[in-house]
């Protein structure tokens, strides 16, 4: 699985980048949407996404978030943001995107990629089933640290 994280706090990539290593093949890293657009050309399989990457406002970003979308269906798009407003979750509900991470809380790695596995399983629900193989191996991952948790496969 290849995975494209947009975000301009190199801190905060870091740690993704830790949480999700376990699992994916391949961890694309752009700062900006300018730097995220070639890395594209590689067809990710996942991509977290902060809602607002500079110099782009949150409006800018929604329609990156957009096009996204609209180039690539299969894509798994994790959004990652300190504050979402309704009106602004309404649009990316709208959009498609299959997962949201608030940022500022601590979270562990497993949260990580229980996010990513569960925007899998939407993405399945929209007839997304290239991710079959990487949804099992991060469910796997998810049942050995949290046995106690059952994710439906």
């Amino acid at each position: 699985m290849t995975v494209l994280i947009i975000d301009d706090d190199p801190g905060y990539t870091m740690l993704i980048e830790l949480a999700l290593r376990e699992f994916a093949d391949v961890i694309l890293k752009a700062m900006t949407w300018d730097e995220a657009d070639p890395l594209l050309s590689q067809n990710p399989d996942v991509a977290w996404v902060d809602l607002v990457v500079p110099p782009d406002g949150v409006q800018q970003s929604l329609q990156r978030i957009r096009q996204l979308r609209e180039q690539n269906v299969q894509i798994v798009i994790v959004i990652s943001s300190g504050y979402i407003e309704q009106s602004v979750a309404a649009q990316l509900d709208e959009i498609g995107v299959d997962a949201i991470m608030a940022k500022g809380q601590r979270f562990e790695p497993g949260q990580v990629a229980a996010l990513v596995v569960l925007g899998m399983i939407k993405a399945e629900g929209r007839g997304v089933t290239r991710n079959r193989e990487y949804l099992t191996k991060a469910t796997d991952l998810m049942q050995k640290r949290f046995p106690k948790i059952m994710i439906p496969v």
